[in-house]
C-alpha cells in the first residue's frame, strides 16, 4: 500500500475512533484494523506514487491528442494501464493533485482511514454557482458540495429520513404500481415481431426515472410517460441533466481553465444548472403549497420523505429534493440501460433471475 496523500495522515485518536465506529458494524473489523496497520508499516512514500506530468496530460488532452475523442473512463483505463492500480494526477489550473486507486482493497483502506470528517473532491462547479451565483436560494451546499463540520451538520440532518429502511418500504407500492405501467408502456412500444424496443428507448428509461423519483423527492406524479413535449419543461430539464453530467466531466474531472476565465464550457454550465434549479425548486414549491393544504395532516408513519425533511428545516428539505432528482435521472437511467443490455445479452442470466 502506498501513502496517498491526507487521506493516509497518521492521527491515533481518529484510528481509535474509526476503529470503534466500524466494529460496531463489521465483524472483521479488528482483523482489517490488523492488516491496516501492517501496510501502514510497509508502506511506500507518497512522492513514490507515478502518474503523468502536467505537460504529459496536456499534451494527451489538447484537440489532436491520443485522448481527444476518449471518454473520462477510457483515459482513467489508459493511464491505469500504462501507471498501475495508483497513479498521481497533477493538479494544474486551481485543481488540487490527486490520487487515483482501482484496487477494491484500497478503496476500504481509504474508507477505514478518512476521519470522520473526510475531505472529498467536491463538485468545484456547483460550488461557485450554489455558492457565488445563487446563494439566495442555497443556504449550504448540500452533501455534494460541503466539506468538513458542514456536510456533518447536513449529513445528521437529513439522515434520520433518508437512512431508514421503514421510510423505503413506505415507497414499494407506489413504486411496484408506477413499474407495472411501465411494462405496459414497453409493450406497447416495442415492435410486434421481434419483441424489440426502438431505438430511442434511453429517451423512454430517463422519463421513468425521472417520474420515479419525483415519487419519493418532490411527492408528486408528473405525469410525463408516453411522447414528451420538446418544448415543455421536463424535456428541458432531462437535457440540461444530461448535458450537467457531460459538462461536470469536461470542468471538474479534466484540465479547465474556467477558474482563469470563464470559457463557453463554464457559462453552460451556470445556464444548465439554473434549469436544474429553477425546475427542482419550482416543484418543492408545489409541493409544499399542497402539504400545508391539506386538511387532514397525515400521521408521522403516513408522512413521505419530504413531509419528514420539511418538518426538520424547509431549508434542507428543499436542497435535499433538489440534489435527490438532480441525482437520480441519468444515474438511474444509466445503471438500468447497462443492467438491460446486458440482461439482454445473456438469456441464461434471465432465466436465473426468474427463477
Amino acid at each position: 500500500m502506498i501513502r496517498v496523500g491526507s487521506s493516509f495522515v497518521r492521527n491515533n485518536s481518529q484510528c481509535t475512533y474509526l476503529v470503534r465506529l466500524f466494529a460496531t458494524q463489521v465483524a472483521a473489523a479488528s482483523v482489517a484494523e490488523t492488516q491496516l496497520q501492517n501496510d501502514w508499516n510497509t508502506a511506500l512514500p507518497y512522492e513514490k506514487i507515478s502518474g503523468p506530468s502536467r505537460l504529459t496530460l496536456i499534451k494527451d488532452s489538447l484537440p489532436g491528442g491520443k485522448f481527444t475523442t476518449l471518454n473520462l473512463g477510457d483515459v482513467m483505463e489508459q493511464y491505469r494501464q500504462q501507471y498501475g492500480n495508483i497513479f498521481k494526477m497533477p493538479g494544474m489550473f486551481g485543481k488540487p493533485e490527486t490520487v487515483l486507486v482501482f484496487d477494491p482493497k484500497d478503496f476500504e483502506a481509504i474508507y477505514r482511514t478518512e476521519g470522520v470528517w473526510p475531505v472529498r473532491p467536491s463538485l468545484e462547479t456547483v460550488a461557485y454557482y450554489r455558492k457565488k451565483v445563487r446563494p439566495d436560494i442555497f443556504s449550504t451546499g448540500g452533501l455534494g458540495v460541503e466539506q468538513g463540520k458542514e456536510w456533518a451538520e447536513f449529513r445528521t440532518a437529513v439522515n434520520p429520513v433518508m437512512m431508514q429502511p421503514k421510510i423505503v418500504k413506505q415507497y414499494i407500492p407506489q413504486i411496484d404500481k408506477f413499474m407495472d405501467e411501465f411494462i405496459v408502456r414497453m409493450k406497447k412500444i416495442r415492435d410486434s415481431n421481434t419483441y424489440e424496443l426502438p431505438e430511442n428507448f434511453e429517451e423512454e428509461l430517463n422519463r421513468w426515472s425521472l417520474e420515479a423519483i419525483c415519487i419519493i423527492a418532490l411527492d408528486t406524479r408528473l405525469g410525463i410517460m408516453g411522447k414528451l413535449d420538446k418544448n415543455s419543461k421536463e424535456h428541458e430539464f432531462i437535457n440540461a441533466v444530461k448535458r450537467f453530467f457531460y459538462l461536470m466531466s469536461v470542468l471538474d474531472l479534466k484540465p479547465s481553465m474556467w477558474k482563469v476565465f470563464p470559457t463557453p464550457d463554464f457559462k453552460e454550465m451556470m445556464r444548465v444548472l439554473d434549469v436544474i434549479t429553477d425546475f427542482s425548486f419550482h416543484h418543492v414549491d408545489e409541493a409544499k403549497k399542497r402539504l400545508e393544504s391539506q386538511v387532514n395532516k397525515k400521521s408521522e408513519k403516513e408522512q413521505s420523505v419530504l413531509e419528514k425533511l420539511i418538518k426538520i428545516n424547509p431549508n434542507v428539505a428543499t436542497i435535499m429534493a433538489n440534489d435527490m432528482v438532480t441525482a437520480g435521472v441519468d444515474t438511474t437511467s444509466s445503471a438500468a440501460t447497462s443492467v438491460l443490455f446486458t440482461l439482454a445479452k445473456n438469456p441464461d442470466k434471465q432465466n436465473i433471475l426468474r427463477n
